[in-house]
């Protein structure tokens, strides 16, 4: 009976495979916008790596070729300060902390060259420092803390995700307002 089991979900998982379905936000097409064709320069002056790796990788996935060279690059993406806050927000019966807020914040600077001369730095056009944020609720078992830290990883994880997405949505803002950037596909809502 198991052999059967077996038989049918390779079945239908092949079934599911092959009709091309993709988990949402998964997929070749996962990006808002594609944006082949521009580079990006990204510093993160934090010693915030998970949120250099997050935003690197949400660059990616917009088809952005990210930059080492800030003088070859069309878009610069300047994380300027990056704070995380864990603040207690409950107690349980005996007084002790069992709800956090984590919060973290990110003070960003999107530029933008035009594409007619990257080596001029006079040609960089800067856009404001954009503030944005990302919370998450901790609920801490004091009976049971064997799972504590993974649970705090998994929602800081979430927190950058949500936050490098923030970020992305700003680019994409920047690029759609500068018709000088080539080969851009626009994206339409």
């Amino acid at each position: 009976m198991t052999k059967l089991k077996f038989l049918v979900f390779v079945c239908l998982t092949s079934l599911l495979v092959s009709c091309g379905f993709h988990l949402r936000g998964q997929g070749p097409n996962a990006a808002p916008v594609n944006m082949s064709g521009l580079s990006i320069y990204l510093a993160v002056t934090d010693a915030d790596k998970a949120l250099y790796r997050q935003v690197k990788n949400e660059l990616r996935y917009a088809n952005l070729t990210v930059s080492d060279n800030p003088s070859l690059s069309s878009l610069h993406l300047i994380v300027l300060k990056s704070k995380l806050k864990k603040r207690a927000i409950g107690t349980d019966s005996i007084g002790r902390n069992n709800e956090f807020e984590l919060k973290q914040t990110v003070e960003f600077l999107i530029s933008q060259k035009s594409n007619k001369n990257l080596a001029n730095e006079e040609d960089l056009l800067a856009v404001e420092n954009q503030q944005i944020f990302a919370s998450r609720n901790l609920y801490i078992d004091n009976n049971d803390l064997i799972g504590r830290s993974a649970e705090e990883k998994v929602l800081l994880n979430s927190i950058r995700k949500e936050l490098s997405k923030k970020i992305m949505a700003h680019i994409i803002a920047v690029v759609k307002l500068n018709p000088a950037l080539p080969n851009v596909e626009k994206f339409e809502n």
